[in-house]
C-alpha cells in the first residue's frame, strides 16, 4: 500500500497514519492506492468529531491582521449587532488580533477611529467537512490532480463586547468557515481564507480575511 506524505503535529499524528492504515486493510480493492490523494470528480460533505491532531492543525492557524465585513451595494445598511452602524461610523476594514487559549478564540477587531469589539467563542468537537473537484473541463486534465477545494466549517454560540455587544441575545451564532486547497487529509497548509458569519435576533454580520501561511 502507497501512503501520501502527510505532516501532522502533536502526538497524534501517528495515530492518524494508523486509522489510514486500518482503512485500507478495511477495503483492500484500494490497496496500492494514495489514502489521501483524490480522484477526478471527488466530492464529499461530512459532519463528525474532529481528531485530536486536526483541532492542533485548525488552533494553531494565524489570522492574518486584517478583516473585512462583508458588504453589498446596500452598505451601510442591512446589519444588526453593530453599535454606530450607520454610514459616517462603519467601516468595511477592520485590524484583526486573533488569540487561541484551547477551544477559546477571542478574535479582536479595530476600526481606524479607534472604536473596538470582540467576538469570543468555543470551537466545537464536531465539524462538518466538505471537498470538491472543481475541474469543469473534462477535456483537460486538471492543472493539480492532487488537490480539491476544502472547507471546515465550525459553528457554536458567541458574545460580542465592545462595538459587538448589542447584538448579544439567547441564540446568538457564529459559523466559522475555513477555506482552501488540498488532498483528502487535512493539513496545516490547506486553509487560505477564513469567514466568520454571527447571525441571530440581533445580530446579522459577515467578516473575511486570510491566514498566514505556516513557516
Amino acid at each position: 500500500m502507497r501512503l501520501c506524505p502527510i505532516k501532522q503535529v502533536g502526538p497524534m499524528g501517528s495515530v492518524a497514519v494508523v486509522t489510514l492504515l486500518m482503512i485500507a486493510s478495511i477495503q483492500p480493492a484500494r490497496a496500492g492506492m494514495c489514502a489521501c490523494c483524490v480522484d477526478p470528480g471527488e466530492r464529499y460533505e461530512r459532519t463528525g468529531k474532529l481528531y485530536d491532531f486536526e483541532f492542533e492543525i485548525i488552533n494553531n492557524l494565524k489570522l492574518y491582521a486584517v478583516a473585512r465585513l462583508y458588504s453589498t451595494d446596500a452598505f451601510p445598511h442591512g446589519f444588526k449587532g453593530m453599535s454606530a452602524a450607520d454610514e459616517s461610523t462603519l467601516a468595511k476594514d477592520y485590524r484583526l488580533r486573533a488569540s487561541q487559549n484551547g477551544r477559546k478564540w477571542t478574535l479582536n477587531f479595530t476600526r481606524n477611529d479607534g472604536k473596538r469589539g470582540a467576538l469570543i467563542f468555543t470551537l466545537p468537537t464536531t465539524a462538518t467537512q466538505f471537498g470538491a473537484d472543481l475541474n469543469t473541463d473534462l477535456r483537460k486534465e486538471p492543472r493539480d490532480p492532487g488537490h480539491i477545494y476544502k472547507e471546515v466549517r465550525l459553528k457554536g454560540t458567541v458574545v460580542g463586547t465592545g462595538m459587538f455587544a448589542a447584538g448579544n441575545s439567547v441564540g446568538t451564532r457564529f459559523v466559522l468557515t475555513l477555506q482552501g486547497y488540498g488532498n483528502r487529509c487535512m493539513s496545516e497548509s490547506d486553509f487560505r481564507r477564513w469567514t466568520l458569519e454571527v447571525s441571530g435576533p440581533r445580530a446579522s454580520y459577515r467578516f473575511y480575511g486570510a491566514t498566514i501561511a505556516p513557516a
